[in-house]
């Protein structure tokens, strides 16, 4: 074999291994993912260049032609970008993704090296699925989490659930291939004549038609414990493009296979909703308390915004997470749910729209290539092809696309399916040249970022542990143009001059504001440097640092108007430097969120933010003064709530949070006295609900004798014939005693007394439901869905 021979086959393997590994190694959405596949790509192209062959298509096409103009397109819209780096890495993502389907086109062409892709692809697919489901089986199954969602080696359920659809059909293809043995036809007509029936001695090994069902078995159920609505959506969209394409219509095998479409997508439906944390999820959707679709619906909307406001060029390809705070409706989130909206905010249209009419073209010539196709390689192409068209479905919905796995996955799956040629590009000295330049800068990007970004990760590590030295050695050989570097050692400097060392806050300063210049619209940046300059106050005691500090948390806000965290550290320190009018100001603007998107639609469901806490005391202190008691109740019942609820949380999950080094002590107290000065508040108003709340509280914060006292107070002096309100106040009363008792430990009584609470709750939520949403001062239409809630609970 000649060395040139060596190195094809060298290219071969590295996409080979690729399609196997990248579901394991590029699922968690970091940035040396995006490197590392660079790399891969690049180093695949530099052998199959010293093999002595060209990467680039043969004969090229329109298509090839969209697929360049599409990496101009993004390279272009790098000139607007508000974080060259991310847009940088991006760009080469797109570059390396398109060399790799150029490649897959060109190095595997043989049928062997096909067939060897498919199964790589799948056995990545099937490893994912059974990492899935071992984490299930212990989250659900056995510590009996029924609502748990697995994640798998992805960055969250969907990104699994998404993976699993693209590759899902893939195995289901190869059984087919593998029951039609080598020389059987795909496609029979309905009538002829009949084979005559193989002796058992004349039988084939089924180790290709047993593996493909186990690899489709493993990857359906997968599938399902991820919960992923959208991936659902995917597959069902693919299996019936699928049954469609796999076969030539007229034939016995088109028949069948859409019959069979159609039942696999039946016993999807019926496998969601057996699954408890899919079906909880599917019904939930068609109820008003569903989060999920009102938060894309509204991170829609701010996207939308984006692209109005950058409509040419966009914020930059990758930039989404540093540019959308600006525009944000709902919850925190790092991307747009929907793929084709997310590119043109980052790029405009003069820069997204040839990726998304590039994508569109090389899967338009996908299904009429495998139109054209026969035997097993058309249901491996339909295969592929309805597996590519189910991610985009997929991302109508959600943001996978952004996932390398998912991406290399793609271009891979077209370059195997709608471009796979029966013979190898033949050499041409004219044509290397531009595959040497390709594999070259590939190369040199992907190996410079990827060490780039270790030694980013050397350096967390070590500011971790405390050995700062070390870290900002590592921190030194990063990339000055990613603002990591800047950063992270900007932490590092806060946390020395955290102990008294006003100097080091001075650097972190300087450090801080090299991470602003390369990402200007990114918030945190400016919440970090209010909280330096806030830090250099209490050190010197200079209140222009304070000033300093409140002109760092304006340009915070206006980076992300709707941060609670922001107006939260803002509202302490108005307060801190007697500034009343401006922090009753904030304090108005902050309560104002509590009801909006931004609380009410997440993506996911945080810990209570405790800044409303803040907000709510503060106007209900205000109001006291004003001496509206009736208009103070309702702020004082809130600040207590949040306070004390947020406490509660926080000693639950320590152990998590303090794996996370989010665990405050400090934090903790400080909420804690916020909760029992609301609750001081509550005391003086004196109002049947207000006792309740004082109640609860005390109950979550530990406090169960002064809780249980109040309780039966309550219960021995509301009259059951009073109104409403005396009615709702007697009924949660007995809910909260049952717990109460439990927690000492008197489970009789506690067992006794909910005989008596559950009856008198269900007869309250009618008369509340009749009442409409806000039938008396204090309580809202939220209260009468916790309201709600506690009775199911003691129900079960």
């Amino acid at each position: 074999m000649s060395r040139r021979s060596v190195l094809r086959g060298a290219c071969r393997v590295v996409l080979v291994g690729l399609a196997g590994l990248a579901p394991i190694v590029f699922g968690r959405l970091q940035d040396w993912e995006m490197c590392a596949f660079v790399l891969s790509v690049g180093v695949a192209l530099a052998f199959w260049y010293l093999g002595g062959r060209s990467a680039l298509p043969s004969p090229w096409t329109g298509v090839d032609s969209l697929l360049v103009s599409a990496f101009a397109g993004t390279a272009l819209a790098c000139f607007s970008s508000v974080s060259i780096y991310d847009s940088l890495l991006r760009t080469a993502l797109l570059a390396a993704g398109i060399a790799m389907l150029w490649l897959a086109r060109a190095s595997l062409s043989k049928p062997g090296w096909r067939m060897a892709a498919w199964w790589s692809l799948v056995a990545g697919a099937f490893l994912a699925g059974v990492w899935g489901l071992r984490e299930y089986s212990h989250s659900a199954i056995a510590a009996g989490n029924t609502s748990w969602r697995a994640f798998g080696p992805f960055y969250n359920p969907n990104c699994l659930g998404g993976y699993l659809a693209l590759c899902l059909l893939v195995p289901v293809a190869l059984l087919l291939v593998a029951r039609m043995g080598p020389d059987e036809p795909a496609e029979r007509p309905r009538r002829g004549k009949k084979r005559e029936p193989a002796v058992p001695d004349d039988y084939p090994p089924r180790y290709a038609e047993i593996a493909g069902f186990f690899a489709a078995l493993i990857c359906g159920l997968g599938l399902l414990v991820t919960g992923s609505k959208g991936a659902l959506l995917a597959i069902m969209a693919a299996t019936l493009v699928f049954g469609l394409l796999a076969a030539h219509r007229g034939t016995a095998l088109a028949r069948v296979l859409r019959l069979a479409a159609i039942g696999l997508v039946l016993v999807t439906v019926l496998g969601a909703l057996a699954v408890p944390s899919v079906r909880n999820r599917i019904l939930s959707a068609f109820s008003s308390q569903q989060n999920s679709g009102n938060f894309r619906i509204c991170t829609w909307q701010g996207t939308a915004e984006m692209i109005a406001a950058r409509p040419l060029l966009g914020y930059g390809p990758g930039t989404f997470e540093h540019a959308y705070p600006r525009h944000a409706r709902a919850g925190f989130t790092r991307q747009a749910h929907q793929t084709p909206l997310q590119i043109l905010a980052e790029q405009g249209v003069l820069g997204g729209l040839p990726v998304l009419v590039a994508i569109g073209a090389l899967l338009a010539q996908a299904w009429r290539n495998t139109g054209r196709q026969t035997g097993p390689e058309r249901l491996l192409s339909a295969a592929g092809l309805a597996g590519a068209l189910g991610l985009w479905v997929h991302n109508l919905v959600d943001y996978t696309w952004y996932v390398v796995a998912h991406q290399a996955a793609f271009w891979l799956i077209l370059g195997l399916t709608c471009c796979a040629q029966d013979e190898p590009t033949p050499a041409g000295d004219t044509k290397r040249w531009p595959t040497s330049v390709l594999a070259g800068a590939l190369v040199l990007f992907g190996a410079v970022t990827l060490f780039s970004q270790i030694e980013v990760n050397i350096g967390r590590y070590f500011a971790q542990i405390g050995a700062d030295q070390f870290a900002e050695h590592h921190l030194s050989r990063v990339l000055p143009i990613d603002p990591a570097r800047w950063a992270d050692g900007s932490r590092i400097r806060e946390r020395l001059g955290s102990r008294g060392r006003p100097d080091e806050l001075r650097k972190a300063l300087e450090l801080r504001q090299r991470a602003i210049d390369l990402q200007p619209t990114e918030p945190t940046h400016y919440y970090a440097m209010a909280r330096i300059c806030q830090g250099l106050g209490d050190q010197t005691r200079d209140a222009a640092w304070y000033a300093r500090a409140l002109d760092w948390l304006e340009r915070g806000v206006q980076a992300y108007p709707t941060s609670t965290e922001i107006l939260g550290r803002m509202l302490l320190l108005q307060e801190r430097t007697a500034q009343d009018d401006a922090a009753l100001q904030t304090a108005r603007r902050l309560a104002g969120l509590y009801d909006s998107p931004v609380r009410t639609a997440q993506a996911v469901e945080y810990f209570t933010d405790q800044h409303f806490a803040d907000a709510f005391l503060l106007l209900a202190q205000e109001r006291m003064k004003a001496g509206d008691r009736d208009g103070a109740l309702y702020p004082a019942i809130k600040a207590a709530d949040v306070a004390a609820f947020w406490v509660l949380q926080q000693r639950t999950n320590r152990q998590l949070l303090e794996v996370g080094g989010r665990y405050d002590p400090a934090e903790i107290q400080r909420v804690e006295d916020v909760a029992r000065e609301a609750m001081g508040l509550l005391q003086e108003l004196g109002t049947p609900l207000g006792n309740y709340h004082y109640a609860l509280n005390a109950y979550r914060l530990g406090e169960y004798e002064e809780a249980r006292g109040v309780l039966e107070d309550i219960i021995r002096r509301t009259d059951q014939a009073g109104d409403l309100e005396k009615k709702v106040v007697l009924a949660q009363a007995h809910l909260t005693l049952v717990d109460v008792l439990l927690q000492l430990d008197e489970d009789e009584t506690a067992r006794a007394l909910r005989e008596t609470a559950i009856p008198m709750a269900r007869e309250t939520l009618r008369a509340l439901r009749e009442a409409g949403p806000e039938p008396f001062p204090g309580w809202r239409a939220e209260d009468t869905v916790a309201f709600e809630a506690a009775v199911r609970a003691a129900a079960q």
